[in-house]
C-alpha cells in the first residue's frame, strides 16, 4: 500500500481561518466602540472555526475508512493468493 500525497484542499481551512482572524482583528482595530460589528466578526470567526473542525473531522474519518478498506482488501488478496497457491496459513 502506497501513501497518497496530501490533497491541495488540505490548506483551505487553515487559510480561511487565518483570513477570518485577520478580518476580525482589522474590524476590532477600526471599530473598537461598535459592539454589533465586533459581535458579527466574532460570529464569522466562530463559524469559520466550527466549519473547519467539521471538515477536518470528516476528512480524518474518510482517511480512516479508506485505510480500513485497504487493510481488508490486502487481507483478502493475501488469503486468495494462499488459497490459489495451495498452502494453508494453519500449516
Amino acid at each position: 500500500m502506497e501513501k497518497n500525497a496530501p490533497e491541495p484542499l488540505s490548506l483551505v481551512w487553515p487559510a480561511a481561518f487565518l483570513a477570518a482572524m485577520g478580518v476580525t482583528g482589522l474590524s476590532l482595530w477600526l471599530a473598537p466602540g461598535d459592539r454589533v460589528e465586533v459581535l458579527l466578526t466574532a460570529a464569522a470567526l466562530g463559524l469559520t472555526t466550527f466549519l473547519g473542525i467539521v471538515w477536518w473531522s470528516h476528512a480524518r474519518a474518510e482517511r480512516r475508512w479508506q485505510a480500513a478498506l485497504d487493510a481488508y482488501a490486502e487481507g483478502e488478496i493475501a488469503r486468495t493468493q494462499r488459497r490459489l497457491a495451495g498452502t494453508s496459513p494453519r500449516q
